[in-house]
């Protein structure tokens, strides 16, 4: 059986927050372990945050759409958004061994996105940045 979550938030940083308390709700209902909630509202939250911070070269109203599909224990998220092109799978990770005071900042909140997946792709498709991840229910 077939469960699907979707959402249009806009880019605020506070609509974050509002978008995890339904995400989070819509996990539960369909007993999602907290483990796997845990690494998948992570992805979430860092790839949103990304978009709203550095996604748009103006001040307008723009709006991120979320769809969750659970089926066969996979979790199927698709994140589109009209900002400027960004493709996060060709994004130097930061090397983790590293000290972070000899860092280049940027770079960790995608290296978590993708660490909690177990799939993880982008495409531009007319004008849309899409994300597309997967993640095994356990």
């Amino acid at each position: 059986m077939q469960s699907v979550f979707s959402i249009r938030i806009e880019n605020k940083v506070p609509a974050i927050s509002m978008c995890r308390e339904k995400l989070l709700n819509f996990c539960r209902k369909n007993k999602i372990s907290k483990d796997c909630m845990f690494g998948l509202l992570l992805a979430i939250d860092e790839l949103l945050m990304n978009i709203i911070l550095y996604g748009y070269d103006d001040d307008e109203k723009h709006f991120i759409f979320l769809e969750l599909i659970i089926e066969d224990k996979i979790i199927r998220t698709e994140i589109t958004d009209d900002g400027k092109p960004f493709n996060p799978c060709e994004f130097n990770i930061p090397d983790m061994n590293t000290p972070v005071e000899l860092r280049t900042p940027g770079g960790l909140g995608i290296f978590l996105a993708q660490k909690y997946v177990d799939s993880f792709e982008y495409s531009y498709i007319e004008n849309q940045n899409v994300m597309k991840l997967v993640k095994s229910i356990f």
